[in-house]
């Protein structure tokens, strides 16, 4: 009779065991010392080997061989336990075996004393007992025959009683990492005479969640649909699964904005009837990758925030693609409200000397952020910037090159940070050395820019071979300009305020009304 992989491949000794090294570490040493408690308890993810943990427990305890704490697999004790013929081993499933008479008849057996060293029960899913038979269990564990041990596997720990709870010993089972599943599966592969791709091992790996049943299940499916090979080019029809082309097309997408194309794509998703779940975890960790690696900190990170709660949330309703749909839209606009909240806020820091009397867009993302401010009259100031040294002398004066500035500014992530450079600070050039000059803000500024002054001078010495000598005070004498059309005042913009102009009208289809002093 056939045995599918993940039944042909179940350990049968702890050190077959993967991914769970406390819990097989623990049990061996308590196996060694002849020093095993009366009852456990295995929870954790459904395939991460809790079950088969409890059945080589119990075949080790009874194993008349057993040699540092492992089972010899050859004595008869052993050889029962592989065919459940050990009248020593009781395993139940607690989804139907779940009664108070069914408990009582558990407890009323174990009088009889077993026939090899222990007897030992093993209840799966022990969660799924009502509560009357949780409490006549109580009892039994509580003060158990010797020669018994007992040993309940959950998934949902939080369901069974706090008082069982406490009379175990508890284990946690992690989910298995990816690549101990993958170099599991190419084990598998090699002793089965299966052709194989690494790639497509690791995406089945990923694909997995963490439960290499669910892997060895997954990996023979796609045995099957293939026939007898294991390839990358199968999986998204075999397992409806995405490829990782296919993840870091979307992710292109996203990060050019390309709502359409977004759109096509998410159809033709839904029309493969791929699990939006999956795909949005996979999704997120590929934005995460990305985090890690320094590109675009601050925006990808945001979209692996959306991505995560748009996962999240197609686990709760049905409607799952609705909600990878909503966390799609945020994530390819998470720039765009990025920049404009940035700018909103730089503006509301700086009112008492913003030029602007109300800014007005149509932008549904920041439909909410029609602002007016009113200051007081005063004439314009056209700058004109004298930095001075810490000895008080002049040491340039109007010398700076707009396109390096960008480019630095460019190459600096979104935050705080940049958002200091742009509208408080400027760079200037003298003598052929380069200086950043305050010429607006506060301490609290200065001493960013200070905090930060190491990255900013790595990112300029990598971009122009120049290191940035020092942060300078600046100094502005004002003049006003004034148009004789209806005596109204004219406002020279400084770079600064262009920029601002510019990202508004561009990009959030806003208009700015300036006020006019008489």
């Amino acid at each position: 009779m056939y045995k599918n992989l993940a039944q042909k491949w179940r350990p049968q000794r702890f050190a077959e065991v993967i991914g769970q090294n406390v819990v097989v570490t623990v049990l061996k040493n308590s196996i060694k010392s002849k020093m095993t408690v009366p009852s456990y308890l295995f929870n954790g993810p459904q395939g991460t080997g809790k079950t088969s943990v409890a059945r080589i427990l119990a075949r080790t305890l009874n194993c008349e061989n057993q040699e540092a704490g492992e089972a010899c697999l050859k004595c008869e004790s052993c050889r029962s336990s592989f065919d459940s013929s050990n009248p020593d081993i009781i395993e139940i499933d607690g989804a139907s075996w779940r009664k108070l008479d069914d408990v009582r008849e558990l407890a009323r057996s174990l009088d009889y004393p077993p026939i090899g060293k222990r007897k030992i029960i093993i209840i799966d899913e022990v969660h799924m007992l009502i509560k009357e038979a949780f409490n006549a269990l109580l009892k039994t564990i509580e003060e158990p025959p010797e020669y018994v041990t007992f040993v309940f596997a959950t998934t949902e720990p939080d369901k069974v009683l706090p008082t069982i709870v406490s009379r175990c010993q508890q284990f946690e089972f992690k989910r298995i990492p990816v690549k101990l599943i993958s170099d599991q599966l190419e084990h598998i592969c090699k002793e089965e005479n299966i052709e194989y791709e690494k790639e497509a091992l690791n995406e089945v790996a990923q694909f997995s969640e963490g439960s290499l049943r669910n892997a060895e299940t997954a990996a023979e499916k796609l045995l099957f649909y293939s026939g007898g090979k294991i390839l990358s080019e199968n999986i998204s029809k075999a397992l409806g699964i995405s490829s990782e082309k296919a993840i870091d097309n979307y992710l292109a997408l996203i990060a050019s904005e390309d709502i359409e194309g977004l759109n096509k794509f998410l159809d033709d998703l839904e029309e493969k009837n791929y699990d939006p779940y999956n795909f949005a975890k996979r999704a997120a960790m590929r934005a995460q990758d990305k985090v890690i690696s320094g590109e675009n900190v601050h925006i990808w990170f945001n979209i692996a925030d959306l991505l995560i709660s748009g996962m999240i949330k197609s686990r709760m309703i049905g409607e799952s693609m609705l909600f990878l749909r909503n966390a799609t839209l945020k994530a390819a606009y998470t720039k765009k409200i990025d920049d404009a909240a940035s700018f909103i806020e730089s503006l509301t820091r700086n009112a008492q000397r913003s030029k602007y009397n109300k800014i007005v867009t149509t932008d549904s993302a920041i439909s909410e952020s029609k602002i007016e401010y009113k200051t007081e009259q005063k004439t314009e100031t056209v700058p004109d910037v004298q930095a001075v040294s810490s000895s008080g002398n002049a040491v340039m004066h109007n010398e700076n090159d707009n396109n390096i500035w960008n480019e630095l500014l460019d190459n600096l992530d979104e935050g705080f940070t940049k958002s200091c450079l742009k509208n408080y600070f400027e760079l200037k050039k003298k003598n052929e050395k380069w200086y950043l000059v305050q010429i607006n803000g506060n301490g609290g500024s200065r001493k960013r820019i200070e905090d930060e002054f190491g990255k900013i001078n790595t990112v300029f010495l990598r971009l122009t071979s120049f290191n940035i000598e020092s942060i300078i005070n600046g100094e502005q004498n004002e003049k006003k300009i004034v148009s004789n059309k209806n005596s109204e005042i004219v406002y020279k913009k400084n770079d600064t305020e262009d920029k601002m102009v510019k990202l508004l009208k561009e990009k959030y289809d806003a208009a700015v009304v300036w006020k006019n002093y008489v």
